[in-house]
């Protein structure tokens, strides 16, 4: 796990985009994304990827933002539901 946050939302969202293709879609397939942190200000960290990932305002997946505990290692978790 990287130290930093940054890194960890960052490889989340490579994450996405490799399973994506992976799968036979991009991420413009992703219909829903489901964001899990343990600390509110993470949001914002998240905001810079998901910007990078969707810059398009007018064509955006929902979402939804919540904060809890996760896992012992993880600050945050992402969920994502796609339609292929």
């Amino acid at each position: 796990m990287p130290e930093r946050v940054e890194d960890e939302v960052a490889n989340l969202f490579h994450y996405q985009r490799e399973i994506m293709e992976l799968a036979g879609g991009t991420t413009d397939d992703i219909a829903y994304l489901s964001v899990s942190s343990t600390d509110r200000e993470y949001k914002k960290i998240v905001n810079v990827e998901w910007l990078k990932m969707f810059p398009n305002e007018n064509d955006r997946p929902a979402r939804h933002a919540s904060v809890k505990n996760l896992r012992e290692v993880l600050r945050v978790q992402i969920e994502m539901t796609a339609v292929l």
